[in-house]
């Protein structure tokens, strides 16, 4: 059989674009559709048959049936750690099975958050019929950025030697100080005169100065690690033909990266930044009910290129590419919507993904989710629930039959319990639903406190009259009427009240002597109050307790002094104005007289509280003056003592820069030796060097050495890196230096 041409890219992506389109899962699909209504069942949307006053409730059993089964199934594969499990075949295989099972488990547990993938697996399954999770090695690149000045030839050439170390901006100039000292060397020279051999003199002139760089990198970190998630069900394409995933011609990912994510992943820059930025995600459905209502925008980037969402399409396709009549496995990815662009194409060993299904259909890849079983329930469910509650809203609210014109219908269609019902025409007697309206006053008055036998007719008003007229034919029959209905009231309720008004009414003229005896003795003592003798009583009184004051606080002042003031349990007892300021909502001002209120008011900060956030950056803001002056900063930020202790145990080890500061730098003013002895030995490696006539035992020496590991151990800091092993190094060397200066060689050791 002859071999066929190998295809080109173009057929390569053509090819691939048809198995896309023709795939299950694609936008339009059955599956799609089915998926789509599932979706909506579990989230209980409206089923699209509501009518405008009817009942629209929707029952829930779609998501109580799932939210039941999954803790289950969750229970069952996640209920311990060991998830994975690897089996030995022989005895020599039980140790490398078990290390096997530690590291699957390690990585899916610990690297992966096992239990969240299981979860979005498992629910995927039981809602859209298919969970499908991805496993790959994903590969990730992390940039840091870093500044140096005044680096010497040999540190800025070492810099560029190091993995991963691109250069963003440099500058490079002459060394001052080595301008100054050849300056300083010539002037010397010149006051010899003729002594002076004029080609050393010129040679001397002409050396070449030592430069120093400024240079800002960026540090580039590639790193990798096995990565597995559950990918969206609509994000999953598969040849409709397929029966597993690894018997399946094509597969693909379809999903939306960024511009920036597809150059860090190695793709070519200008051909990134010609693809189109339309994504199909505005039109696949499925998203778009997962997201319906949390307001999802797909054109959120502002027009920012750099953020432009594309479509991808990361594609495992059987094709025969290289012409030899042999299909094979092949990964192809596809950026775009319509004329896709190939970005990639290699071969490739497996697909690399797996798949579950509640319910297996045979001979076919996708099954039957949960969901799709239980729809037609919460369908009917629903609709049995709206008619009844339907039936239940007209029998309570049933209509009524009324005479046009005879009735007020604002006043019927307004129906609120003890509403009014105004109604046209005159009744002979006293009807049920007749609302008799009497003002206060004449019930009062007439009915409840007439003492007439007869009623006076001409006293009341025309309103009343009519209202009495229409329920009870006359006024005279009406009063009698509502005198026998509030008789037994009138007994019970108001004549007691009336009793009780009267009784107040006596009690407050029997004490109005005695307020009047009050008022006389208050005008007596008021001159009295703002008198000379009253002025110099609480002029001694003040002098007595400024003295008690100043002998109290020489007494605490002696107690309470440096370090000790932070362990004094009645310290605050013994200063009740320490607290300072009650907070007004958010707003709280700060105990004078510590320093605070100037870093306030800087920064026009409304809470001392708030000056944790200040203080790191502006320091110098704030002046410390001691222990004393700390334990009324921390008091007043509601920091305590077992608090601010374990803060300064938190920010010495939050870095190495501290911890080697603390653990090593500033114990020499204890007496530990680390910095001095680790710079003695570098002067005694550059003796025996010399004395050698061996090369310059270097700092990059010194800091490969076995001696530095092992000083690093004893001092329990990690190995920094070179670059600022060598700016620390500097430091180190200074402090020796003063050290010696006061503490010669062979004196102390």
């Amino acid at each position: 059989m002859a071999k066929g041409k190998p295809l080109t890219e173009l057929e390569v992506g053509s090819i691939v674009s048809s198995e896309i389109k023709a795939s299950l899962g694609y936008i339009g699909s059955d599956i799609t559709e089915q998926r789509q209504k599932s979706l909506e069942y579990y989230f209980g949307e409206p089923f699209g048959n509501e009518q405008e006053g009817r009942s629209q409730v929707v029952s829930t059993d779609v998501s109580d049936v799932i939210e039941s089964i999954l803790p289950t199934l969750l229970r069952t594969f996640a209920a311990s750690d060991e998830i994975v499990k690897c089996e030995p075949v022989t005895a020599e295989d039980e140790e490398v099975a078990k290390q096997a099972s530690d590291y699957l488990n390690y990585v899916f547990n610990k690297d992966n958050d096992g239990f969240i993938t299981l979860y979005t697996l498992f629910k995927d399954a039981l809602i859209q019929k298919n969970g499908v999770a991805k496993i790959y090695w994903d590969t990730s690149t992390k940039r840091e950025r870093e500044s140096y000045e005044k680096l010497s030839e040999d540190e800025y050439t070492m810099l560029l030697d190091e993995d991963g170390v691109e250069v963003k901006e440099h500058t490079e100039y002459d060394d001052e100080s080595a301008v100054k000292e050849r300056d300083k060397v010539l002037e010397e020279v010149a006051q010899l005169g003729q002594a002076v051999d004029p080609m050393m003199l010129d040679q001397l002139e002409n050396a070449p100065i030592p430069m120093l760089h400024d240079v800002v990198i960026e540090r580039i970190e590639t790193f990798g690690k096995v990565k597995i998630e559950a990918i969206p069900p609509e994000e999953f394409l598969i040849e409709r033909r397929a029966k597993s995933i690894q018997d399946a011609n094509f597969v693909a990912h379809r999903t939306t990266v960024t511009r920036t994510q597809l150059i860090e992943a190695g793709f070519d820059h200008d051909k990134v930044y010609s693809l189109p930025s339309d994504t199909q995600d505005k039109y696949n459905e499925e998203k778009i009910t997962r997201f319906r209502n949390l307001d999802y925008d797909y054109d959120s980037n502002a027009g920012e290129a750099s953020t432009d969402e594309i479509s991808i399409f990361e594609c495992y396709i059987r094709i025969d590419e290289e012409g030899d009549g042999i299909a094979k496995l092949r990964k192809v990815t596809l950026a775009g919507t319509e004329g896709y662009t190939v970005l990639d194409n290699e071969l490739c060993d497996s697909i690399p993904f797996v798949s579950v299904t509640p319910i297996i259909v045979p001979h076919r890849f996708y099954g039957r989710s949960v969901s799709e079983m239980t729809e037609d329930l919460q369908l009917i469910k629903s609709t049995v629930m709206r008619q009844l509650l339907d039936n239940m809203y007209l029998t309570n609210n049933n209509r009524v039959a009324v005479m046009d014109g005879q009735v007020n219908l604002d006043d019927l269609l307004t129906n609120r319990p003890g509403g009014v019902v105004r109604t046209k025409g005159s009744h002979g007697s006293a009807d049920k639903s007749e609302t008799i309206k009497l003002d206060e006053e004449f019930i009062n008055g007439t009915i409840l406190g007439g003492n007439k036998e007869k009623v006076d007719v001409d006293s009341i008003s025309k309103e009343n009259k009519l209202a009495l007229t229409r329920t009870w034919g006359s006024v005279a029959t009406g009063v009698e009427a509502l005198r026998k209905l509030t008789i037994g009231e009138y007994q019970n309720v108001y004549a007691p009240m009336l009793e009780l008004q009267r009784q107040m009414q006596e009690v407050s003229k029997s004490m109005k002597p005695m307020m009047e005896q009050q008022q006389k003795l208050r005008a007596k003592l008021n001159p009295l109050m703002e008198g000379k003798a009253f002025n110099t009583l609480n002029a001694y009184s003040q002098k007595v307790r400024a003295s008690l004051n100043q002998k109290i606080e020489e007494a605490s002042r002696k107690q309470t002094s440096g370090i000790m003031s932070l362990l004094n349990a009645k310290y605050q007892d013994r200063f009740p104005n320490l607290k300072g300021f009650k907070a007004d909502g958010a707003k709280r001002m700060s105990l004078t007289g510590v320093g605070m209120n100037r870093i306030m008011t800087k920064h026009k900060l409304s809470n001392p509280v708030a000056i944790a956030k200040v203080y790191p950056k502006h320091q110098k803001d704030l002046n410390i003056s001691g222990f004393i002056n700390l334990r009324y900063l921390c008091e007043q930020m509601n920091v305590d003592a077992e608090e601010a202790f374990l803060y300064v145990c938190e920010g010495m080890t939050s870095n190495n820069t501290r911890w080697l500061k603390h653990k090593v730098i500033k114990e020499l003013e204890r007496g530990s030796l680390g910095i001095i002895n680790l710079v003695d030995y570098y002067d005694d490696k550059n003796k025996q060097h010399r004395s050698s006539n061996k090369p310059k035992y270097s700092i990059k020496s010194l800091y490969s050495s076995a001696y530095y590991k092992d000083w690093c151990t004893e001092y329990d800091v990690k190995k920094m890196s070179y670059v600022d092993f060598t700016k620390k190094f500097k430091e180190f060397q200074t402090a020796t230096k003063k050290y010696h200066a006061q503490y010669p060689k062979g004196l102390l050791g």
